[in-house]
């Protein structure tokens, strides 16, 4: 079977295409990564109000994690007693 070999300005012109190629993929990357910059940036509490909130919140699963560890430890306890 015989090797077909392409003319020489194919693979320039692949060349050139796929420069071109990454250059545009470079540029939306670009892009897509200011959106999720701004988007980042969006989602962060803006003003006191929202931080206060969103402490309250926290405080309160704080304490909801210690009531839930205080009966896992007595619960622990008194299975260590029974062994």
């Amino acid at each position: 079977m015989a090797t077909v070999h392409p003319p020489e300005e194919e693979p320039q012109a692949s060349l050139e295409a796929l420069s071109t190629l990454r250059q545009q993929l470079q540029q939306q990357l670009a892009a897509v990564e200011q959106q999720e910059q701004a988007i980042n940036a969006a989602l962060k509490p803006q003003t006191v109000s929202q931080v206060d909130q969103l402490m309250q919140k926290l405080q309160e699963a704080m304490d909801e994690l210690k009531t839930q560890r205080a009966e896992l430890a007595k619960k622990e306890a008194q299975e260590k007693k029974q062994t």
